[in-house]
């Protein structure tokens, strides 16, 4: 007697269903001041975090770049889960108001090769971790 073996597919994401790119990003614009989630307003649940503004992503949909320049964004950078953005090239946060320091979980953005944050409100040492990308 022959056996049936079933393979299992890897899970689909259903319409709607968030990926950790896309929840990394709305829990940032949910720690922001209110104005500047206004100015995100574009970052929605639900809908292709490749068409937020200021988000570039590859074919896969995966984010490689996000750029923010001149936003007038308020909040800390610390509340950006760095470690959901494992194809990152480029962050690009340059004349916003962000505050606080450089965390360190920056590190894990290993593939990053543009970082702009000048123009900021950042204090404290710029973490090692920053030299540790390829």
């Amino acid at each position: 007697m022959k056996s049936l073996v079933l393979k299992t597919l890897p899970k689909q994401k259903d319409v709607g269903e968030e990926g950790p790119e896309s929840v990394a990003l709305l829990k940032w614009k949910a720690s922001l001041d209110n104005q500047s989630q206004s100015l995100l307003s574009s970052w929605v649940a639900g809908s292709n975090h490749c068409k937020w503004i200021g988000i570039g992503c590859n074919k896969a949909s995966r984010v490689t770049h996000i750029d923010l320049e001149s936003y007038s964004l308020r909040g800390m950078l610390s509340d950006l889960n760095f470690s959901s953005f494992p194809h990152l090239l480029s962050l690009q946060l340059f004349n916003n108001s962000l505050y606080g320091s450089i965390p360190s979980n920056i590190g894990s953005l290993r593939r990053l090769t543009c970082l702009s944050v000048p123009a900021n409100h950042l204090s404290g040492t710029i973490p090692s971790e920053i030299g540790q990308f390829v």
